[in-house]
């Protein structure tokens, strides 16, 4: 074992191992949770690593049709087609979702090391089976996407390291200084408060009936930036959220954004970059009054500076790297933690303590 662990300790030296990313299969829906592993996955590649897409069946709907073609080419593999000859030592990283908290329990016997990716807290209980926690399945290490989410997992997993890799933004989402149309682009994580919101504000305001909402959803992320710099207004309810990558984009395109806090208040939430309201039922009302200044050619001109300094915020090129900082630390913990059990077993009165991989 002394042996094994040695040449596994030498494979990560030399980027000889692998970094496989379990990613849901969304069947063609635009999602950033996704988008945000595709990106892990490509800057890992260009640093040199064995990065790969690691998915549940064969008929995985690849994501090039809404993120782009080039990630359709990043490597991918099934668990169905490897079948029993899934291969992993001590070397090897396997990066979990928050969502597959069973996956968590049933890959606790292998012998590579597993991180979890928290993206929305929501979902970290969801699939965890009663009276365990990360700890006792053997995960010591996540990353997240704010420092505030990693003190709510903290508080959940106090034994865990947590490590911080915000979102991007696409360099693509930028204010192009276009003129605006009267459309509003809304995004709800519930259809029906979608349908609920657009209806409320046609009943109670007439006058408007002439503005446009579009739910953009299925909107391919390119193509988005290009409808956010023509529209007027986006709308955003997402109770769950995490992060919140909409608002952001739709700033970057110097679009204004009325939206409804979340649970969790991201980080890039301040009290002049939105209008930001804790009741559903007042957007509407706030749509409206959007609306008549709008058309009255009244700027809130305190919105639109704010606005402007999330410009420069949430770039690729800082989080190409976070990604090469966070994952080095993680690999050299992983080295560590290799040589601890390396000394363990050279020693024999050392023998009786467990071997912990």
């Amino acid at each position: 074992m002394i042996e094994k662990l040695k040449e596994s300790l030498d494979k990560i030296e030399n980027k000889d191992f692998q970094i496989m990313f379990l990613t849901p299969d969304l069947k063609g829906t635009p999602r950033a949770s996704v988008a945000e592993i595709y990106y892990h996955v490509k800057e890992l590649i260009k640093l040199g690593y064995n990065a790969s897409i690691l998915h549940e069946n064969n008929e995985y709907t690849k994501v090039g049709a809404w993120l782009g073609e080039e990630y359709d080419n990043l490597p991918h593999s099934s668990i169905q087609e490897i079948g029993g000859t899934f291969k992993v030592g001590p070397q090897d990283f396997l990066i979990i979702p928050e969502l597959f908290g069973n996956v968590i329990q049933q890959t606790q016997k292998l012998p590579c090391k597993r991180v979890i990716f928290v993206q929305s807290y929501d979902y970290i209980l969801d699939m965890l089976p009663p009276g365990t926690n990360w700890t006792s399945l053997g995960v010591n290490t996540f990353i997240t996407t704010s420092e505030t989410i990693k003190q709510e997992i903290n508080k959940l997993f106090p034994a865990t390291t947590g490590h911080i890799i915000s979102p991007q933004i696409p360099s693509y989402f930028s204010n192009k200084n276009s003129l605006k149309k009267p459309i509003i682009a809304i995004m709800c994580r519930d259809d029906r408060t979608t349908s609920k919101i657009v209806k409320t504000f046609y009943l109670k305001y007439p006058l408007y009936s002439f503005i446009t909402f579009r739910d953009i959803k299925q909107i391919p992320r390119e193509e988005l930036s290009e409808v956010l710099n023509d529209y007027f207004l986006s709308v955003w309810v997402d109770e769950t959220s995490s992060f919140g990558t909409f608002p952001v984009e739709s700033m970057k395109c110097g679009t204004p954004v009325i939206g409804k806090v979340p649970m969790i208040q991201p980080e890039w939430i301040t009290e002049k970059n939105g209008i930001w309201l804790f009741d559903e039922l007042q957007i509407p009302e706030a749509i409206a009054i959007f609306c008549k200044n709008f058309f009255e050619d009244i700027e809130d001109t305190d919105l639109l500076n704010e606005i402007k300094d999330i410009e420069n915020k949430y770039t690729e090129e800082e989080q190409s790297k976070q990604i090469k900082d966070v994952y080095t630390k993680i690999f050299n913990e992983r080295k560590e933690e290799l040589k601890t059990n390396i000394n363990r077993l050279s020693e024999p009165n050392n023998l009786e303590q467990p071997i912990v991989l």
